[in-house]
């Protein structure tokens, strides 16, 4: 298991007839920001809880840092409290009644730590995560941000293996969200913990993670790069998670080296050129569906060249840093563009789209 925290090997959990967690397998590297993301009801959370103690698998296996603490056909399965693993809860759960320094310290007075040793690590922690000065002050006279960095600090002060964060933005507005992801990211990399992290929200996951797991009905579809998910999703599902695409049907008509060309559905000559290096599936002929994300379409006040879509804008939204331009390609299709400002485009003009072949990607229907 060298160079790995934690690894997960065919884990189930079933709620009678439903696996909620469906033979997972994984390994987070030491060090890493893993995320856990998906839809709701898709297991990631019972995948979290699996990893914390909070639930019993019925089948697989769960080692920590080389050690095995949970194997489900041997009957062992080690209790939460010595795994030394930290988690912050959903809802944070601070104790409202007693001060930030009694918060961070109950982990460790759990643990026997006693005297001076309490107090310095819990100094320590608390400066660590931008509370320096804040030791004396109770739940409620807390912002929604400082309440998540007491939780954070107290999971951290019994320095875990493992950093176990539940949805941990999602008790925030949209604003202080933000400012959130960043200062974390930062300061999880500051005190180079491993974590893994659960997750709805696609931004944060692209955002925080070094990887991602993406799950569906209990079973994970893709582990990669944020970036690699983005660009490369290896099913429809991963496709449709992720930003927002544009769908055309077509026919593959040449197939060529790397690359092929495919005519769209309902478009008369309208031919695009595509990057399809290592694609064995495709066959000349074979109809598949083309996708486009919205940022990797050029529109320009032009006629279009051979490779090229035309098309009349059919809407122009401003949204201050770009335009989102619905653009009607046929009589039944329109797509998805952003549009620097700049370009101040206006509904009704007839423009030209410009596809990267290495940017557009095809699947078949």
């Amino acid at each position: 298991m060298s160079g790995n925290v934690l690894e997960l090997d065919g884990v189930t959990k079933r709620f009678g007839p439903v696996a909620a967690v469906d033979g997972v397998s994984l390994a987070i590297r030491k060090g890493e920001i893993f995320t856990l993301l998906g839809p709701s009801g898709c297991g990631k959370t019972t995948t979290l809880r699996l990893i914390a103690g909070l639930e019993n698998p019925d089948a697989g296996r769960i080692a920590l840092a080389g050690r095995t603490i949970v194997d489900a056909e041997r009957g062992l399965f080690t209790p939460p409290n010595k795994r030394n693993m930290g988690m912050v809860f959903q809802s944070y759960a601070i104790w409202p009644h007693k001060t930030v320094f009694e918060n961070v310290a109950y982990p460790l007075r759990v643990r026997g730590v006693r005297g001076a040793e309490v107090k310095e690590r819990v100094l320590r922690v608390l400066a660590k995560v931008g509370l320096a000065g804040f030791e004396n002050r109770r739940g409620p006279e807390l912002s929604g941000g400082q309440q998540q960095r007491v939780a954070l600090a107290r999971a951290l002060v019994y320095q875990p293996d493992i950093l176990l964060l539940d949805e941990p933005f999602s008790n925030l507005d949209a604003k202080l969200r933000e400012q959130m992801r960043l200062q974390l990211k930062s300061l999880l990399r500051e005190i180079e913990v491993t974590v893994v992290l659960v997750t709805h929200d696609q931004s944060e996951a692209l955002s925080l993670s070094d990887r991602v797991a993406l799950m569906d009905r209990g079973a994970l579809v893709q582990i990669g790069r944020p970036l690699d998910l983005y660009n490369a999703p290896s099913a429809p599902f991963v496709r449709d998670f992720f930003g927002r695409t544009s769908l055309l049907s077509g026919r593959i008509c040449n197939v060529a080296g790397d690359g092929l060309a495919v005519s769209l559905a309902g478009m008369h000559e309208a031919v695009l050129h595509i990057s399809a290096a290592h694609r064995g599936w495709l066959a000349h002929g074979q109809d598949v569906v083309v996708s486009i994300r919205p940022e990797d379409i050029q529109v320009c006040k032009d006629t279009a060249a051979p490779g090229e879509l035309s098309g009349i804008v059919e809407s122009a939204l401003f949204l201050g840093e770009r335009y989102e331009c619905s653009i009607r390609i046929s009589a039944e299709k329109c797509v998805l563009a952003y549009v620097a400002p700049t370009q101040a485009l206006q509904e009704g003009d007839k423009v030209a789209l410009r596809l990267a072949p290495d940017r557009v990607n095809v699947w078949p229907t």
